[in-house]
């Protein structure tokens, strides 16, 4: 019963912080989420037993993302970089699961993402080349799956603005290059796509500027 009431407790504040930030109280999710985290760490200790990896990398996003909601970016990195801590050894006593590659992936664009926004550029370069070695990997495994593909583009833009801050600018044009074939391709492939249709826009945008940059 004690184990149930648990459970139940950890999921209640988790989907609580859920709904205030979909309801914009960004604040009151983050109390909520450290609530569930909490909760979630009882749990593990008095039901060792249970399957709590995808409740607590949830959980662990979640609050990254409230807390860069805020401005807090340096709690953000904290909290993803938990996030690939426990990831780790999860993946060392699991070998093979496909869902922690794509959580590692996942984990490595936010991290990036929030490393970028704080200076840290060359600690954002690394965490968006290992986002992108994940993402070709599950490209290369669903061809089909136009979601995948577009999440390539997507590295490759990130990393081009990085390597644009660094002054690699040779390098970031080759990036925003990579990044506007991909999409013009799949906007080709789905012309009727307003998503696809978007970013080939923005990747002419941005290869135009850094091409300017090597200028």
């Amino acid at each position: 019963l004690a184990t149930q009431l648990a459970s139940e407790r950890a999921a209640v504040l988790e989907g609580l912080g859920s709904l205030r930030a979909a309801r914009g109280d960004t604040l009151g999710a983050i109390g909520r989420h450290r609530e569930a985290a909490s909760a979630l760490e009882r749990l593990a200790a008095i039901a060792p037993h249970l399957d709590l990896r995808e409740e607590r990398y949830t959980n662990r996003l979640d609050t990254g993302d409230a807390l860069w909601e805020v401005g807090q970016v340096p709690g953000a990195v904290a909290e993803y970089e938990e996030a690939l801590r426990l990831l780790a050894a999860w993946t060392a006593a699991t070998p093979g699961e496909a869902r922690f590659r794509h959580w590692e992936g996942v984990l490595s664009q936010r991290l990036g993402d929030a490393l970028a926004l704080d200076g840290r550029w060359g600690e954002a370069l690394v965490r968006q080349q290992r986002s992108l070695a994940l993402d070709e990997a599950l490209a290369q495994e669903h061809p089909d799956d136009g979601a995948k593909q577009r999440d390539l583009g997507t590295d490759h833009v990130r990393m081009g603005m990085t390597l644009g801050a660094l002054g690699r600018h040779a390098e970031a044009l080759a990036e925003h290059q990579r990044a506007r074939d991909l999409r013009e391709r799949l906007y080709r492939q789905d012309p009727k796509n307003q998503t696809a249709a978007n970013e080939a826009a923005e990747s002419r945008v941005y290869h135009a500027i850094a091409w300017s940059a090597v200028g």
